[in-house]
């Protein structure tokens, strides 16, 4: 699929850029053939509170018209299937903890896949399906968030606390 829409050689066309979703000016219209958001889309809000329609809108300025946006996403919202989307939960769960321990006010935003695809339709995409590619298996960036988690733990200030996040996520490894 992919030789299909950037043609021939695929690897002497692939670009890499690492830019602020929110600062895309420098880049010219209709630029990319594919952009992929890996467990991107649902912390736009997170990160920059209310702008995740403007994130998608230059998005879709820099793709080229019949190119592809690819989303990746595994939060489930529903009741877990498995023991991954258990995991993926009790760590959310302890996520929360820390976020308001910390006062952070700024949040995820989970999105179900017909919620998605009504953003993107409104921002102006087309041809929106999705693609359920897993039952639920740990994805291996399960380990990258666990240890974010672990860092961030270590700025709440009640050490009692702190203590108790931290053997609840190291519990929830075992």
């Amino acid at each position: 699929m992919l030789a299909s829409i950037v043609g021939g050689d695929v690897l002497s066309k692939i670009v890499f850029i690492k830019a602020d979703l929110c600062k895309l000016d420098f880049m010219k219209e209709n630029y990319f053939d594919i952009m992929n958001l890996y467990f991107t889309v649902y912390t736009i809000e997170s990160v920059t509170p209310e702008e995740t329609l403007q994130v998608l809108r230059r998005m879709h300025r820099v793709l080229k018209p019949g190119g592809m946006l690819v989303i990746t996403k595994n939060y489930p919202t529903f009741k877990p299937i498995d023991r991954a989307q258990e995991l993926l939960i009790e760590f959310s769960r302890i996520e929360d903890k820390i976020i308001k321990t910390l006062g952070v006010t700024a949040r995820d935003v989970v999105y179900e896949p017909n919620q998605l695809a009504n953003i993107l339709i409104h921002v102006g995409f087309k041809g929106i399906t999705h693609i359920k590619i897993s039952n639920g298996e740990i994805d291996p960036t399960l380990m990258n968030w666990v240890s974010y988690l672990a860092r961030k733990s270590q700025e709440i200030p009640d050490n009692k606390i702190k203590e108790k996040v931290l053997r609840d996520i190291e519990d929830k490894l075992n």
